[in-house]
């Protein structure tokens, strides 16, 4: 609360408002319209007006009702958090002083990402989307006031931001695809000036301002976490892993937002470690750590994430504790986790619908800004001669991206209610009613006759390659991937997915009733696809520049490969029903890439808007058109007063 006349004035204040509120619950009276403490307070304060009469900024004008239901999940947020620091907060290591605790909504927007505080706490900057141009703002909190100091311009990405120590400066990393270049402007705005080339991560400053880390990814997959000084200057390697064994940066995109890496090398208070996100391969198995780099000889202590899940924030509280933003692979959504150093004692923050992916905290590491993003899922279908699809799946955040035809039915995934985890559904065509076929499974295929369902599933942190017969049944394990979807070919033979296996992510073939797979290309790949004559693959790989190109090779052996040109790393990636061409789908749309070379086309016509296509897939018959629409609105939540007694 503003007013401090309408905050609790203690512990025991706050506890006694949830008590009565719990009662007013249990006995119907707030149901009925009785009196409810806190909720009463909240709604006062969102028909308050605000000093000056009714003022609307240029921000609000899209939406009026954004602000109320802003107020709602901000409320809903505060109680979820007074919940857990009234039943005892789940931290080891002293409780935080739940009178100091205030949650606060920053933005309304649904387009401010990636947040950095300045080191007094008073405000942030952060990065605003508006279609596919980003530039870079400075808000006072508690206000309406902010001010653009990086202007977008077409073609370059702003991917990350830090405060200087002495808050004078942002920091702020920029560039094209895997060219990013690092560039410091003053506070409040002005002239740029380039800094460092060659960053892929936001910068981590260190206690004492005098160096910051970051991390720098190589075209062949490696990646390394370096240290400069003040003026980027005096480069050194703290750490280097090679695939399969990596650190997270902007190229990666195994995180819980599929948007890159949020994360920045964070110092500890003394300034000793430096803590990253990253991932090796152990005894077959891709495990994802938190990793803690001695500042003065490299050396590297790894805790692994809880459940073997993803993360892309990493930030420390104190000594002992760090928050992290983490998606288990049975989670819906992403998070916010402590986890102690160096035991490895993992406590949940945030227990809601929402994602949280980025965060950094005050110089006193009191206040914590965190990027909050809501995502939803919707699949439609369109039909040959139809001008505009119908929608079979309604938008929610509960259904999976990946979409397969089998005959009639179409397969997606979508959370189950038995057990609240992912599950493999089956919708047939008119039917409004899907049935859910196959539990703990994700990402769907299957073969032409649709008798075959091909899944992943995820045991042990081990993603599992498994089939089942055309009603689910007799489900069994066949081999293991590094995730992503696996796709059986159009003789219904062998199945093409991902494996680390050869050193980096690359398409491998085994047969469908098991047996040895086979890496078709020592190359890095992404989404490999079968033709729809069973002679070709394509992948999405990198040029020799480093920027993404579709390969297409043979499918026996992947000889006589060549590049197809792409304007930016597709989301999706199928043949057309022809097998003249590959679709790829980019942001809002799908276009046509022809294997004769010409210039591609597009074959939506979707405003480019925060509505992306995840993924698509053509019926048999090519006459059917099934994608997933994922609508994302990214906004900053504020949390103060985590500190301990």
């Amino acid at each position: 609360e503003k007013d401090p006349r309408d905050r609790a004035q203690s512990a025991a204040e706050l506890r006694a408002d949830l008590r009565r509120f719990k009662r007013e619950i249990e006995s119907g009276s707030a149901a009925a319209g009785g009196p409810v403490t806190l909720a009463s307070r909240a709604r006062s304060d969102l028909h308050r007006t605000p000093p000056g009469g009714a003022h609307v900024t240029p921000e609000r004008a899209s939406g009026a009702w954004r602000p109320l239901v802003a107020g709602a999940a901000a409320l809903a947020l505060a109680v979820l958090v007074a919940w857990w620091w009234w039943r005892g907060w789940p931290f080891a290591g002293g409780k935080p002083r739940l009178q100091e605790l205030q949650v606060s909504q920053v933005t309304v927007t649904g387009n401010a990402w990636r947040p950095a505080l300045s080191p007094d706490g008073k405000y942030v900057v952060y990065i605003r989307r508006d279609g596919t141009e980003r530039s870079l703002h400075v808000r006072r909190l508690g206000t309406d006031r902010e001010v653009e100091i990086v202007a977008a311009q077409p073609g370059l990405v702003i991917q990350g931001a830090t405060v200087t120590p002495d808050g004078g400066f942002v920091d702020f990393v920029r560039g094209k695809a895997a060219a990013m270049t690092l560039w410091r402007i003053p506070f409040l705005g002005g002239s740029p000036r380039r800094l460092l080339d060659n960053v892929n991560s936001a910068i981590g400053w260190s206690p004492d301002g005098r160096q910051f880390a970051f991390v720098r990814a190589g075209v062949d997959g490696s990646s390394a976490v370096l240290v400069a000084d003040a003026e980027g200057r005096n480069e050194r390697t703290l750490a280097t892993r090679k695939l399969p064994a990596n650190f997270l940066s902007f190229e990666s995109r195994g995180t819980p937002s599929g948007q890159g890496a949020a994360m920045h090398p964070a110092w500890s208070p003394d300034g000793k470690t430096v803590a990253v996100i990253g991932f090796e391969t152990i005894a077959g198995v891709r495990t994802r750590q938190a990793v803690f780099l001695d500042v003065e000889s490299g050396s590297q202590h790894a805790i692994p994430l809880r459940d073997n899940g993803t993360a892309d924030g990493i930030t420390w509280l104190d000594e002992g504790r760090l928050l992290v933003s983490h998606m288990g692979p049975t989670d819906a959504v992403s998070q916010l986790w402590v986890v102690t150093y160096p035991k490895g004692e993992w406590s949940r923050l945030t227990h809601d619908l929402s994602n949280y992916a980025s965060f950094t905290t005050s110089a006193d590491r009191r206040s914590v800004a965190v990027g909050r993003w809501d995502y939803r899922v919707g699949i439609s279908v369109l039909e040959s001669g139809m001008g505009q699809p119908s929608v079979v799946v309604a938008p929610t955040p509960l259904v999976g991206v990946d979409l397969s035809w089998a005959g009639d039915r179409l397969l997606y995934a979508q959370l189950s209610p038995a057990d609240n985890r992912p599950a493999v559904w089956a919708l047939r065509r008119g039917e409004a009613v899907p049935e859910e076929l196959i539990g703990n499974a994700h990402s769907p295929g299957a073969t032409a006759d649709g008798q075959t369902i091909v899944f992943s599933r995820v045991e042990n942190g081990r993603f599992g390659i498994w089939r089942a017969d055309a009603d689910g049944r007799g489900a069994v394990e066949i081999g293991t991937s590094a995730a992503g979807r696996v796709n059986p070919t159009p003789d219904g033979k062998h199945v093409l997915f991902l494996s680390l296996e050869g050193g980096v992510q690359s398409a491998w073939i085994m047969p469908l009733d098991g047996g040895i797979p086979r890496q078709l290309a020592n190359v890095f790949a992404v989404q490999p696809v079968p033709s729809p004559d069973g002679r070709s693959v394509a992948f999405v790989s990198r040029g020799e520049d480093g920027k993404p190109v579709i390969s297409v090779c043979d499918l026996s052996d992947c000889s006589s490969r060549r590049h197809l040109p792409v304007p930016r790393r597709p989301l999706a990636l199928q043949w057309t029903p022809d097998g003249r061409g590959i679709a790829y789908s980019i942001q809002s749309n799908i276009w046509v890439q022809t294997l004769d070379g010409g210039p591609p086309f597009q074959l939506t016509r979707f405003p480019e808007d925060l509505n992306h296509i995840e993924d698509f897939e053509w019926s048999r018959d090519g006459k059917r058109l099934a994608f997933s629409r994922s609508r994302t609105t990214w906004d900053i939540v504020l949390f103060r007063g985590i500190g301990s007694e």
